[in-house]
């Protein structure tokens, strides 16, 4: 279903693009290119509670941690400004939003879920690994509007 006056585009439409840019698509170009191809993360230096599966050893969790790489690569290619807002839409309890958080301070990273149980513990693994800028949000993406 639908919610009243909120097209299934209205939340890319939010979006904005970095400073002299017209779409976020114009960002991934070279730079982002080189940012893949060099980024890889030192996971002991990431908080234990802000790991993917809390770094528990196994082959789903190097997939989880690969995913990982892959979105802290594409944002040091867009280069936010500090203070930038990143959501992490069906983020369940943050295997994505910590990580982020943890690699990037200056960001607020937010996990949006739908259900109340998985954003309460993505809140919970923040406070408990000293994330202040990652938190949990319970509802659907297109009613975010903080």
């Amino acid at each position: 279903r639908q919610k009243a006056g909120v097209s299934p585009g209205g939340v890319a439409a939010r979006l904005r693009p970095p400073e002299g840019l017209e779409t976020l698509f114009d960002a991934f170009d070279e730079e982002l290119e080189a940012a893949l191809a060099r980024y890889v993360v030192d996971w002991a230096d990431v908080p234990r509670d802000a790991r993917p599966r809390k770094g528990r050893p196994g082959p789903r969790t190097r997939g989880k941690e690969l995913q990982c790489e892959a979105f802290l690569a594409i944002i040091d290619g867009l280069q936010l400004p500090e203070g930038a807002r990143v959501l992490d839409i069906g983020s369940g309890q943050g295997g994505l939003t910590l990580p982020l958080a943890a690699k990037h301070p200056s960001l607020e990273v937010v996990g949006v879920d739908v259900d109340k149980i998985l954003a309460a513990q993505l809140n919970e693994r923040a406070a408990i690994a000293g994330l202040g800028n990652a938190r949990g949000w319970a509802g659907r993406a297109e009613d975010f509007d903080e």
